[in-house]
């Protein structure tokens, strides 16, 4: 198996296991319960994954594609081009997202901190669901599982439905999460 099949099988065990992260997390908001063990599991196999997943993808972009001058494609389009910039923006503000609830519980810095948590992790969010909803069908083209146009336009259409809900649904649960933890009578 090349790196890129490796890449591609590596991308649907982190988009699995991402949404089994997002579901926890807002089944755990609804619930009032967090239990910090399984919250830190899914969210370190995610973060393992991520990181493996974005070293793999940089090797292939910038050492072993674009640097050759031979490219593969005959022009980089804007799919391609936003695919890049939201794997930087996460790449910018995973660290900020390992560590918000940790702040949050802190206090440290007050409001003005918060607002730049609950900011940078709507962001965050954002920055992950559009390159998931942007990157799915390119895991399956490379799989050899979809190879029709029309298919894969469904699958585009279908993704990034589902990221739409998962960033609405999981900036809610950010912000009312974040919101109670702060102002939360005990916590300092």
């Amino acid at each position: 198996m090349g790196l890129k099949k490796a890449n591609a099988n590596l991308t649907l065990f982190l988009v699995t296991v991402l949404i089994v992260h997002v579901f926890y997390e807002v089944w755990a908001f609804l619930n009032m319960y967090h239990n910090a063990a399984i919250s830190g599991a899914f969210g370190g196999m995610v973060l393992l994954a991520a990181l493996i997943h974005g070293g793999i993808s940089f090797k292939m972009v910038f050492r072993d594609h674009d640097s050759h001058g031979k490219v593969e494609y005959g022009r980089l389009n804007a799919r391609t081009v936003v695919q890049r910039a939201t794997a930087a923006g996460m790449g910018i503000f995973l660290p900020l997202h390992c560590v918000t609830m940790m702040l949050i519980m802190n206090k440290k810095g007050g409001v003005p901190v918060l607002i730049l948590l609950l900011v940078s992790e709507v962001l965050f969010w954002l920055f992950v669901t559009v390159h998931v909803a942007l990157s799915f069908s390119n895991a399956l083209i490379t799989l050899g599982v979809l190879a029709d146009m029309k298919k894969r336009k469904k699958v585009d259409i279908t993704a990034g439905i589902i990221c739409a809900l998962i960033a609405c649904v999981s900036s809610y649960v950010i912000i009312m999460t974040q919101l109670a933890l702060f102002f939360a009578e005990g916590n300092s």
